[in-house]
């Protein structure tokens, strides 16, 4: 009688029908809501869209009711972005040249400025900036006004805009409620700039236009009642040092150090003001000595 071999294990390797989709989806909902929890934003957010609000102080009560009209909360806990489409409300731009090579575009809603330091001015050159700064960030505008400018006047920034589907409008000469606002950020860019330039070892004002226009778009705007960076992007701008020593749900160690780092740079910042003020009260007094013994010299005379 001959024996029969055992037969070899045959493997058995899973394809993807064999993989459950209603699992894969309840293990990724449930990633996503543990790295939400880890961010301290977005518990925060999901506390307020809970309405658990004892456990928080007021200011950043105040900071999250800004979000809440944007987002939901699921019954699984997990936060869903629910923010107007960009493409459906369009925007109006507003083109502003200067002297300097620099140029400032902004919204006109929310008056929110751009500024791009160039070499050149062409116009060709223009409708590449146009093209990184505003089409690459928040789509096709559906207006385009300018100040008859021959670079927006020309057959290139034409054909351009006719590309991305935008109607070029000139504005008027003197006509504030077009380009008033406009004019009056590239003055508020501008003259700090002039007053940075006339040191010949300051020759980086590209970078100070930056800065500058990044403090413009984070100051408080009477008109619309907020700041032109939290009505674009939807949240207000935290600076690094405040990202990170307040946006994480870091170690009892860690935090305690960068507490003490904040600490350490505001009494730091109070002392510079301190400073500055003794330094402008001296000069005053100075000046006022001074006009008072001119007027006493002169009545003597």
């Amino acid at each position: 009688m001959q024996a029969q071999r055992p037969s070899a294990e045959v493997r058995y390797e899973p394809t993807a029908d064999d993989i459950d989709p209603v699992a894969v989806q309840k293990e990724r909902r449930s990633r996503i809501v543990q790295a939400q929890d880890e961010e301290l934003r977005w518990s925060n957010l999901k506390a307020i869209l809970r309405g658990e609000t004892t456990a928080m102080i007021y200011k950043e009560a105040r900071e999250t009711w800004k979000w809440t009209d944007n987002f939901v909360l699921s019954s699984d806990n997990v936060l869903y972005y629910t923010g107007a489409s960009r493409r459906k409300k369009c925007y109006t731009t507003v083109m502003t040249p200067s002297k300097e090579g620099t140029k400032v575009p902004s919204a006109l809603i929310r008056e929110f400025v751009i500024a791009k330091a160039m070499s050149e001015t062409d116009a060709l050159t223009v409708a590449k900036v146009f093209e990184e700064c505003i089409y690459r960030r928040f789509g096709a505008p559906c207006l385009i006004r300018h100040e008859r400018d021959p670079r927006f006047m020309s057959e290139v920034f034409q054909a351009f805009a006719e590309l991305i589907q935008a109607r070029s409008r000139p504005t008027l000469s003197y006509r504030p409620q077009g380009n008033g606002q406009q004019e009056r950020s590239a003055k508020t860019v501008m003259q700090p700039v002039k007053v940075y330039m006339e040191d010949p070892l300051q020759q980086d004002w590209d970078e100070i236009a930056e800065r500058l226009v990044f403090a413009i778009n984070n100051s408080h705007d009477m008109t619309r009642k907020e700041m032109p960076f939290y009505l674009v992007h939807g949240w207000d701008a935290d600076t690094t040092l405040r990202a990170m020593t307040t946006t994480l749900k870091r170690d009892v160690g860690k935090q305690t150090e960068a507490l003490a780092w904040w600490r350490e740079i505001n009494r730091s910042q109070q002392i510079a003001l301190e400073m500055l003020q003794r330094r402008s009260d001296a000069l005053e007094s100075i000046t006022r000595s001074s006009a008072v013994n001119n007027k006493s010299r002169y009545q003597k005379v």
